[in-house]
Formats: C-alpha cells, structure tokens, sequence
C-alpha cells in the first residue's frame, strides 16, 4: 500500500507542475506579445496625423444655400464653395475640393498654391481660412457636380481622406 499512495502523490504533484507551468507559459506569452503589440499600435497611431484634423468642427462644408451651390450664368457655370476651418490651420497646408458625377475634377488650394480654375469669392486673393474662419471659393465647372468633398492637405504633404461630404447640391439664389 505504502508504492500505490506514493505513486498517487508523485501523480498529483505532476499534475498540479503541469497546471503551473502552463500558466506561466500563458502569461509570458500576453507579457511578450504586449510588450510588441502596444508599441506598436502607438507609433501607427501616432503616424497618421489626420486623426488630428478630422472631425467635427475641424475642417468643413458650409451648407449654407447662399455660399455653397451651384450657380447657372450666361458667362459660365459656376460652383460656389464655403469652407470652415476649426483649430486645424498649424496642421495642415490647404486641402482638396473634389467636385464628382459623371467626371469628379479635384481642385488644391494651399497656403502656396492654387489650382487652375478656383478664385475667390469677394476678395482678389485666393488663400487658405484663418483658424476658425470661412472663405467662399469660385470653381468654374462644366455640370452641376452630384457630390462635394473636402480632404486636408497635410504639412508634410499628405492627404486625408475626406472630412465633410455634401451630396445635395443646390441651386444659388439671388436676393
């Protein structure tokens, strides 16, 4: 009787080495796969700026039917464009207005350039909204577009992706 209960023991003292190790096992792996996982995702995230400059109140379309339509004139048709930059100005050059249908045509305005065809509304000069302000632009076009969209122009040159979209585009009034 005396070998079969040591036995037994040896048995469950195994078993119970057995449950531990495992556990450490496990633990280490979470431990390690941490440690690279967190960094990570950390330097990802802290890679893509536009996390910074889009949002709600960051860079914007104003909807208002005075400042952004699409107007018909004997001269030429014409989109007006009101865009709203928030607290954004230091992290981005400028941005994109992509006017799309049947043809999309996109136009750059940054605190450099402009594109061919956009001048500004009221004012001889075309650059880019203050923090916090609007700017009315002029985009001669050949159609009423069926979707408007702005994408920031980074600093460093990249592009977001859109951070306002208007797919009801109306037509201009007059007073």
């Amino acid at each position: 009787m005396p070998l079969i209960s040591k036995i037994i023991k040896k048995k469950a003292q195994s078993e119970v080495v057995a449950t531990i190790l495992l556990i450490l096992l496990v633990v280490t792996a979470i431990g390690i796969i941490t440690a690279f996982a967190i960094p990570f995702v950390r330097n990802q995230i802290s890679k893509s700026d536009c996390l910074s400059v889009i949002g709600e109140d960051k860079l914007g379309i104003s909807e208002s039917m005075q400042y952004t339509c699409y107007n018909v004139s004997v001269s030429g048709n014409e989109m007006f464009v009101q865009i709203h930059i928030g607290d954004i100005y230091d992290k981005i050059n400028g941005f994109s207005i992509e006017l799309g249908g049947a043809t999309t045509n996109t136009y750059d305005i940054t605190k450099d350039s402009v594109s061919a065809g956009v001048s500004s509304y009221g004012s001889e000069i075309v650059e880019v909204p203050n923090a916090t302000t609007e700017r009315t632009y002029r985009i001669s076009v050949a159609e009423a577009p069926q979707r408007l969209r702005v994408y920031p122009i980074l600093t460093n040159g990249g592009k977001c992706d859109y951070s306002d979209s208007l797919t009801s585009i109306p037509a201009c009034f007059s007073p």
